[in-house]
C-alpha cells in the first residue's frame, strides 16, 4: 500500500493514481472521473445521509462526506477486506472518521453470503468471473431494505452505485 496525492492505494493498483497524476499535470487538481463526479455530487447537501454502494477505496463517500458536512452521514458499503481496510485507512487520513460509516457487505438481493471475484485493480472486483479475476472469496450480503433496518436507516437523501 502507498499513500499519493492524499489517498491510499493498493500497490498493485496504478490506474486510479496515474489518473490522478494527470489530472494535476494539466493544472487540475487530484480528481477521477471529473464530470461523473461533479454531476453526482451535486446532489449531496449539508446535513444529508448518503449510501455509497461498492465504496471501493472511499474517492466517493469521502467527497460526498465533505458535501454533507459535520452533521451528514455516509454509509460506505464495499465488500472487498483489501478495500475495506484502504478505505478505512483514506477515513481517517482525511480526519472523516465521524462522518464515514464502513460497512464489509455486498448489498445484493438479499441476507447471506455470494462468492465475489477479486482482481488486481480494485475497481474491477465482480460477482461475475472476468477476465479480470484472479482469486474469489466469499462475502457477506445483505438486501438494501435489510441494511437500512439493522442500521436504523430512517431517512437517506442520496444512494451512489458509481
Amino acid at each position: 500500500m502507498y499513500e499519493k496525492h492524499g489517498w491510499w492505494f493498493p500497490d498493485q493498483d496504478t490506474h486510479f493514481a496515474a489518473m490522478l497524476t494527470k489530472n494535476i499535470k494539466k493544472g487540475g487538481g487530484p480528481v477521477y472521473q471529473e464530470p461523473v463526479r461533479t454531476k453526482s455530487l451535486q446532489f449531496v447537501k449539508q446535513r444529508d445521509v448518503a449510501l455509497d454502494i461498492g465504496a471501493n477505496i472511499g474517492y466517493t463517500a469521502l467527497h460526498m462526506a465533505k458535501f454533507c458536512g459535520p452533521s451528514g452521514t455516509v454509509f460506505a458499503v464495499e465488500p472487498s477486506p483489501k478495500n475495506v481496510h484502504i478505505l478505512r485507512k483514506n477515513i481517517e487520513l482525511n480526519g472523516l472518521d465521524n462522518r464515514v460509516k464502513v460497512f464489509p457487505i455486498a448489498i445484493s438481493s438479499g441476507v447471506g453470503k455470494r462468492k465475489l471475484f477479486i482482481a488486481d485493480e480494485t475497481n474491477l472486483n465482480s460477482f461475475k468471473e472476468t477476465i479480470h479475476s484472479r482469486t474469489s472469496i466469499e462475502v457477506l450480503t445483505s438486501s438494501i431494505d435489510d441494511f437500512f433496518e439493522e442500521n436504523n436507516v430512517l431517512i437517506l437523501n442520496i444512494i451512489l452505485t458509481l
